[in-house]
């Protein structure tokens, strides 16, 4: 593969992960939606789309790995800033530009994950309060 053919992959897999991330996105706000009507049917179909599409998700990030190692061979960065910085003007710029709207997706979704799980999370203790009773609510010193 050459270096030309590394770069295009990796800014078509950007792409297509920016909408794979907004299918997240969507399937995060019906999880949100579904916990808030305490749907464990839902949940359930929703929770295994969000693997199934994180699974792709992590797939897709491994083949960008190797190619983004193609691009820029024998340098071994450890930030996507610093892939960005190896290249020259115009790939430089386009990369960035890509790199810097794909992260806006990732963190959108890793917001919306942590949303849920606070959710959730709460709906649990509550739960656990209501089967288990109050621990330590009557203890005297």
């Amino acid at each position: 593969m050459t270096r030309k053919d590394a770069f295009v992959r990796i800014i078509e897999g950007f792409d297509i992960d920016r909408n794979r991330y907004a299918d997240m996105s969507r399937l995060l706000d019906r999880q949100f939606a579904a916990a808030l009507r305490r749907d464990a049917f839902s949940l359930n179909e929703i929770g295994d789309a969000i693997l199934a599409l994180a699974n792709t998700l992590g797939a897709s990030h491994e083949i960008r790995r190797k190619d983004l190692r193609a691009l820029i061979a024998p340098l071994k960065p450890e930030s996507m800033a610093q892939v960005c910085e190896a290249l020259p003007g115009a790939a430089r710029d386009k990369l960035t530009r890509e790199w810097g709207q794909f992260e806006m997706r990732v963190l959108e979704c890793a917001q919306l994950n942590r949303r849920n799980a606070m959710l959730m999370t709460s709906q649990y203790e509550v739960m656990q309060r209501v089967l288990q009773g109050e621990v330590d609510t009557y203890v005297c010193p």
